[in-house]
């Protein structure tokens, strides 16, 4: 907008398949106090509200929470807090639903949607 040009760092989005000097459709994801603005491309794969399955990695404990471990379509892991679940509700399985809560730093922030894919 405006001519301005805005800059991604690269090592968010090395499964976007961005082109150099190329268009990119972004949102705005914040405005800092001094006015820099931070942008959020278009993920390739993900959107924010929808539901899609993950390869369940592992379920941790820590403290008085499990975590769960997934990893997403370009091999990112992803920790899912406070799943509710213990690790023996997913030693048999190896996906899980999930729903995409934002996106960040071309990472997808979860939620457990269901137990089953």
């Amino acid at each position: 907008i405006n001519g301005l040009k805005h800059f991604l760092a690269s090592e968010y989005y090395t499964g976007y398949n961005l082109v150099k000097g190329e268009e990119i459709p972004c949102r705005v994801d914040k405005i800092n106090c001094t006015g820099r603005i931070f942008l959020e491309p278009k993920h390739p794969f993900y959107t924010v509200d929808e539901i899609y399955s993950f390869e369940v990695e592992k379920v941790s404990n820590q403290g008085d929470s499990n975590i769960l471990s997934v990893k997403d379509i370009l091999g990112n892991s992803i920790q899912v807090q406070e799943c509710g679940f213990s690790e023996s509700a997913f030693d048999s399985k190896k996906w899980v639903r999930c729903k995409v809560l934002s996106l960040k730093k071309g990472r997808p922030t979860l939620e457990i949607f269901s137990s089953n894919p």
